[in-house]
């Protein structure tokens, strides 16, 4: 009877497994998609105390040898889920590789620990806070970007501040670097040379439909001037240069102030208008640099 429950609750997790794997995510954010790199935790946890279960019930494999085979099959398991998912157009990822290890490896040391309750060796405890630890650290990526988007939301209407814990959740950057300004408010950013150096905030708080402009300031210590390229771009962008605001900024040495007209960003793709109500990604980078160019940059704040 026991048999039969334990590959009941291994088929139910299966069918859940493939779900998770292969359906399709219902929206395609970054909280969608470490939420369903968590979801592969309590999935192996499951598959894990099933194929434990059911390998000890068969009452050829017990002790550390049990373990072992569990272990052996379920990683097996995980390298197969994700090279199913390779048909759906995903790529194999090890982040969900790692997860599903940990996920293991909590249920083996609780199946240790927990197993002779009436002992109270020291040992066990260690084996269950050993579990927990591990738990934490597996999630600690989905606890950190949904604080660090609590923060975000609550820092409206500051949109992007390079200088701000919770940004490093929903920064991008491509052959740049920042450091702390001299300048208090201020982040220090380098563009290193290449073809599009540049900073990119993903997903800030999507709905500017309340205000009227986005304002900030970059102060140069540049011999020269230089231009940068502002670009704001909504939730329906479809990739094109014509469907997304541009702006080129010119840097004169010194400090500058800059206000983006969100009417202008309203009226800038072509043959509609920007969704004010679901923007989707700033960035602000050079052109073709040649040498490294640096200065600092406020937050940008809406108006």
């Amino acid at each position: 009877m026991r048999v039969h429950m334990t590959i009941t609750l291994l088929l139910i997790v299966s069918v859940a497994t493939v779900l998770v794997v292969l359906g399709q995510l219902p929206g395609n954010t970054l909280l969608w998609r470490e939420l369903q790199n968590a979801g592969h935790i309590p999935l192996f946890m499951l598959i894990t105390l099933g194929v434990l279960l059911l390998v000890e019930q068969t009452g050829r494999w017990q002790g550390w040898r049990s373990i072992g085979l569990t272990s052996a099959v379920v990683m097996l398991l995980a390298v197969a889920t994700e090279w199913l998912q390779t048909f759906s157009g995903r790529q194999v990822s090890m982040a969900d590789l790692l997860h599903d290890a940990l996920a293991m490896m909590v249920v083996i040391l609780l199946y240790i620990g927990l197993r002779n309750v009436r002992k109270r060796a020291v040992w066990r405890y260690g084996l269950i806070a050993a579990a927990a630890a591990l738990l934490l650290y597996a999630l600690l990526p989905l606890l950190t970007l949904s604080w660090h988007g609590w923060q975000r939301d609550q820092a409206m209407p500051v949109v992007m501040n390079l200088s701000a814990p919770w940004q490093a959740s929903f920064l991008q950057l491509q052959q740049a670097r920042i450091t702390p300004a001299e300048q208090e408010g201020y982040t220090r950013v380098v563009l290193l040379p290449g073809e599009f150096p540049g900073v990119e905030n993903i997903e800030p708080v999507a709905d500017w439909s309340a205000y009227h402009r986005l304002t900030f300031r970059i102060r140069s210590d540049q011999a020269d001037s230089f231009f940068l390229v502002l670009r704001i771009h909504d939730a329906a962008h479809n990739q094109n240069y014509s469907d997304r605001y541009n702006r080129r900024l010119v840097v004169l040495p010194g400090m500058n102030q800059y206000h983006i007209n969100l009417q202008a960003v309203r009226q800038a793709p072509a043959g509609r208008a920007m969704q004010l109500d679901s923007i989707a990604s700033i960035v602000l980078f050079a052109v073709k640099r040649e040498t490294p160019v640096a200065f600092d940059i406020s937050p940008l704040h809406l108006e």
